[in-house]
């Protein structure tokens, strides 16, 4: 019996040349295709107390190892991802030959485990090792050499060094385009993945239209009402949101959201980040009502299924805390965003960026009330959170930008604020120097700066005439 629920994987080098890989078992497959993660990781915790009771004398544990520290990740504790990433790692690295595909496949588990702490920044040299390992082993060409470029190019992403990602996912995208079927999932995958590349640089119309070609590719590949149709529904219409085509973005939400109810178990969380998204659409347009409601269900969901402290439940307090602040009922927001705060605190590493959105919006709420000096202490927090991205990243920018403004309006002439203002138009220029000429995007972005242009004026005029107001610079 126990070698009928093992299965064999081609080692090579001085080691022996098959090493009995112990499965995951079709009941962790069936959970994972829910979307069933809490149970996923009780069935992997189980399987691998199985393996190791078995006494391995090599690598057979590796592949439940490696998968539990894919799916902690994934569900939320990324810490005890990193534990088992780095106890795949130990173990490929001891038992198969330098060089081994498998290696690559442990140092990618750890790198996502850290990307999902928000440690990108060490995260990235196991992504290019992985990559590098890959290329070295395998014919220019193969797949696993696109999946190890398209990791690379997300952790970029994140980084906000969008250009040095954009030629490694479409190198991506390449390599896929000549392997796989013009129609295949994973071709679909790149261009979604380079068209997210694209919306962060502000170049939308060019993402637009990679994204409407991934739906096409969708609808011609899969049976009405896949749900991966559903994802691409959501992935256009949030470009389209971004560019402020709301009544557009609308029906493509809903469409999506009919998708998941048909497609997923009632509760399921896939239901209720369709739902967020559309609410989020709806609040853009001022149906703040509309979107309460949503975004209550959606709420609902997430804490019925998910467990308690995931960060998907502290995503929805926090989208629900920030439409009750757009109503301006600042009390409930806090208290809502004060929770997801707490929540987030609680399982994500200190200078997290997930951390510093839940501070600068709590930090607003505060604010509306009147408590400058809690919502100051907090837009600091976020703003030394973000500083370790580059000086261009999107997040450094904000969050210098709400700081210098917060501290401005407290003291006028403030030789603080005007550093940090400082610090953002050098990002800010740095990122409008990267567009292709004057374009929609460009415009969109460059009117997006008009605060920190009027705060910076009005700071270095109330420090150069401090007996002046101020009040006529609007």
């Amino acid at each position: 019996m126990l070698a009928a629920a093992l299965l064999f994987a081609s080692v090579g080098g001085g080691t022996p040349q098959k090493a009995l890989r112990w499965p995951a078992g079709a009941a962790v497959d069936a959970a994972l295709i829910r979307g069933d993660d809490r149970s996923a990781l009780s069935l992997l915790a189980a399987e691998l107390a199985k393996c190791e009771a078995s006494m391995p004398t090599a690598d057979q544990c590796l592949d439940l190892i490696r998968l539990h520290a894919d799916v902690s990740s994934n569900a939320g504790d990324p810490v005890t991802g990193e534990r088992l990433a780095r106890r795949a790692l130990t173990l490929a690295t001891k038992h198969l030959r330098v060089g081994h595909p498998d290696i690559a496949e442990a140092l990618n588990a750890l790198a996502s485990s850290l990307a999902h702490q928000g440690r990108d920044y060490a995260a990235l040299p196991h992504y290019h090792e992985a990559l590098r390992l890959r290329e070295a082993a395998l014919s220019p060409g193969h797949p696993d050499i696109a999946t190890a470029s398209g990791n690379l190019a997300l952790c970029l992403d994140e980084l906000g060094r969008y250009d040095e990602a954009t030629p490694l996912h479409r190198k991506a995208l390449a390599l896929r385009e000549a392997h796989f079927h013009p129609r295949d999932w994973m071709i679909i995958a790149s261009i979604d993945a380079l068209a997210g590349n694209l919306e962060k640089q502000g170049r939308y119309a060019e993402a637009e239209t990679l994204l409407r070609r991934a739906l096409a590719l969708v609808e011609q590949a899969f049976p009405a009402g896949h749900p991966n149709a559903g994802q691409s529904y959501n992935n256009l219409a949030a470009n389209l949101r971004a560019q402020g085509r709301h009544a557009e973005a609308e029906p493509l939400y809903r469409r999506s959201i009919e998708i998941a109810e048909r497609s997923w178990p009632q509760g399921h969380v896939r239901i209720a980040i369709s739902q967020s998204n559309l609410a989020l659409n709806l609040a853009d347009q001022g149906r703040l009502s509309d979107a309460e409601a949503m975004q209550r269900r959606a709420l609902a969901m997430r804490e019925r299924v998910l467990a308690a402290g995931h960060p998907g439940i502290a995503l929805g307090l926090s989208n629900l805390g920030m439409n009750l602040f757009a109503q301006k009922r600042f009390g409930e927001a806090e208290a809502l965003l004060r929770r997801a705060v707490e929540m987030r605190e609680g399982v994500l590493p200190t200078g997290h960026p997930h951390l510093a959105v839940g501070w600068t919006n709590l930090a607003a709420a505060l604010a509306a009330q009147g408590r400058d000096v809690e919502a100051e202490t907090l837009f600091r927090r976020a703003r030394a959170a973000w500083q370790v991205r580059a000086i261009a990243h999107p997040e450094r920018i904000r969050g210098n930008i709400n700081l210098a403004g917060f501290v401005s309006k407290r003291r006028a002439a403030s030789p603080e604020a005007r550093a940090v203002y400082r610090d953002a138009q050098t990002g800010a220029f740095a990122r409008l120097a990267d567009y292709r000429g004057f374009t929609a995007g460009a415009a969109d972005e460059l009117r997006g700066y008009r605060p920190m242009f009027r705060g910076a004026v009005r700071v270095n005029w109330a420090l150069a005439n401090p007996d002046v107001a101020v009040t006529a610079i609007r």
